[in-house]
């Protein structure tokens, strides 16, 4: 989940709000993570497999035509210019489908239930591990299937909206018209046959949560009677029994889990962001930059030299190799080119943002951290968070596996000594890799 951005927009209408409150099924999930991957990688990754495999095997095929009799070299052509390439298409196909096919099981969110309002503002959305608010310009691509919606800005950002979570046909053209006019890109995708009968669940789930409101209701005037009552006098009404409801501090932490913990307000100054902004460039950009150069310094030599055996042209590649070789050393002063503009990119982001910044509420408890910036919001679980480093005046939190997103937490806005060594203790255990940086 992106960090929360403030937003202009006025409050959504409730008239123009769509609830979606989803118990999965594996196959909702599994077949929406498929169409997306369908809709914005399988092409590119089909059309790149077929080309290769052509290239190599044509190629390979006709520096070795003279090793066999001419209609034998004719056969094994064709074989490798319109027979290996589909197949091996083929099985990417399958192993791609059988890979996206287990995506419930592979992201443990999905199997509890999950609350997503849809409206003008964004989608928001409410899960096991966090909620948040998304804006629709985070999401790039939208589908509609017989069955469901799917909402997703890549095909690891996937959210499936069944339409049998709806309570009728009335609700479903305005979740349609919602969705449509708000995402950039919108398809309708098949999904077995076009005409589905959908039962519609909302009215159903709609009577059970009346049904757990009027419970939490009797439990409440049941605690308050118990208070007021006498010592020795028995109470008017039966109260329900112990054994069939939850005690009081269960209601509450299911109902309110962020209560406990530490929230902090941060207006940040200047400087606040570009101090972060430096070492996350230091320790995640470069060195992912320098990365990537080193891969295509191995890559290009090592298929270079695979392309010319399979075509029997390896002493041609080698005399290439040898002339182009000495002129890599250009690698270096085009690197550190690039990495200067990415810095003075950084640099005047940096400072856009320093210029607009609004004051952000972080709550930090033992279940996960909050954040609430003007009408945006997020609430994480702790295991979204895999980095943290800590520096002489700021902690710096990074968000998802791969560290994208970052919040920064300056020491000076603890009021006291005690808040901030609670922070770090918390840090410390609940965040995968704490590093400190101060020595």
């Amino acid at each position: 989940m992106p960090p929360p951005v403030e937003s202009s927009e006025p409050p959504s209408d409730p008239e123009q709000t769509i609830f979606f409150w989803v118990t999965y099924k594996p196959e909702e999930v599994n077949e929406g993570y498929w169409a997306v991957y369908r809709e914005l990688a399988l092409p590119r990754v089909l059309i790149t497999i077929f080309c290769t495999s052509f290239a190599l095997g044509v190629g390979g095929m006709v520096a070795n035509a003279g090793n066999f009799e001419p209609i034998n070299a004719l056969v094994l052509i064709a074989l490798a210019a319109f027979v290996f390439p589909p197949l091996l298409c083929l099985y990417a196909y399958l192993i791609l489908r059988g890979r996206l096919m287990s995506s419930y099981d592979n992201r443990p969110n999905f199997h509890f239930p999950m609350m997503y309002t849809v409206s003008p503002l964004g989608c928001q959305i409410q899960y096991a591990s966090g909620a948040g608010l998304l804006d629709w310009h985070h999401f790039s691509l939208a589908l509609e299937s017989p069955t469901f919606f799917c909402l997703a800005s890549s095909v690891e950002d996937v959210f499936v909206l069944p339409k049998r979570c709806l309570c009728g046909a009335d609700e479903l053209e305005k979740a349609r018209s919602i969705i449509k006019s708000h995402v950039r890109v919108y398809r309708r995708v098949s999904g077995g046959a076009r005409n589905v009968d959908i039962a519609f669940e909302k009215a159903a789930i709609q009577v059970m949560v009346d049904q757990g409101i009027e419970e939490v209701v009797k439990l409440a005037e049941a605690a308050e009677a118990r208070e007021h009552q006498v010592p020795g006098e028995e109470a008017a009404t039966s109260a329900p029994t112990a054994k069939s409801l939850p005690e009081p501090a269960a209601i509450e932490q299911v109902t309110s889990p962020l209560k406990s913990g530490l929230a902090v307000e941060i207006a940040y100054q200047p400087g606040d962001i570009w101090k972060a902004e430096k070492i996350y460039f230091f320790r995640k950009r470069l060195i992912a930059l320098a990365l990537l150069y080193i891969t295509y310094l191995i890559w290009m030599p090592l298929s270079f030299s695979a392309i010319g055996y399979l075509w029997g042209m390896s002493d041609y590649c080698q005399k290439i190799l040898a002339e182009v070789c000495p002129n890599l050393i250009w690698v270096i002063p085009i690197f550190f080119i690039q990495a200067l503009c990415i810095y003075l990119g950084v640099r005047r982001r940096t400072k856009l943002s320093e210029a607009h910044a609004t004051p952000i509420v972080f709550q930090f408890t033992e279940e996960g951290c909050g954040v609430r910036a003007g009408e945006r919001y997020a609430v994480l679980a702790w295991w979204h968070f895999r980095e943290c480093w800590e520096t002489e005046d700021q902690f710096l939190v990074l968000v998802g596996r791969r560290g994208h997103a970052m919040y920064v937490i300056p020491k000076r806005v603890f009021p006291d000594q005690a808040g901030l060594r609670y922070l770090k203790q918390l840090l410390q255990r609940k965040v995968t890799k704490y590093r400190d940086l101060i020595g």
